[in-house]
């Protein structure tokens, strides 16, 4: 399998960070990064761009180098999260929020991050079936005024 630096697809320039490659950087990242903490054999380094690879199908991301302290990896991951935000169409200020959370330090722990990308999530998707909800009632309501 073939592998792509995140640096090198920010290279290519404004609004070139898929949401595909946003959500690798949300859950596998963040779960790749427990990983390395969790292991005895840390790569050593800092956790950046280019230390992040993405796997050309966009399905898998792996990390070459990461911090041995997970307050650095958290602040670094915050950094990493708002420069392809910046590089993004999403305009996700949940997310935003999220990775600057992480780059100020107020996040002490990787399952912290994790956590506040999956409630991010789940709101996302509350929103939409409550959206969903209201526009079948609107209907409903508006047959049964036709019909009477």
């Amino acid at each position: 399998m073939s592998y792509t630096s995140l640096e090198s697809v920010i290279a290519r320039g404004d609004k070139c960070v898929s949401p595909r490659v946003l959500l690798l950087l949300q859950h596998p990242l963040v779960e790749e990064l427990m990983t390395i903490r969790d292991s005895a054999e840390a790569p050593a380094g800092r956790l950046s761009a280019s230390s992040v690879e993405l796997s050309d199908d966009l399905k898998t991301v792996r990390v070459t180098s990461a911090s041995s302290s997970e307050l650095e990896n958290i602040k670094d991951y915050g950094a990493l999260l708002l420069q392809a935000l910046s590089h993004s169409s999403s305009g996700s200020k949940s997310l935003e929020n999220i990775a600057q959370r992480c780059f100020r330090g107020e996040l002490t722990s990787l399952e912290q991050a994790h956590l506040l990308i999956e409630r991010m999530v789940s709101s996302t998707i509350y929103k939409e079936i409550i959206a969903i909800v209201v526009a079948c009632l609107a209907a409903m309501a508006a047959i049964h005024y036709l019909w009477n």
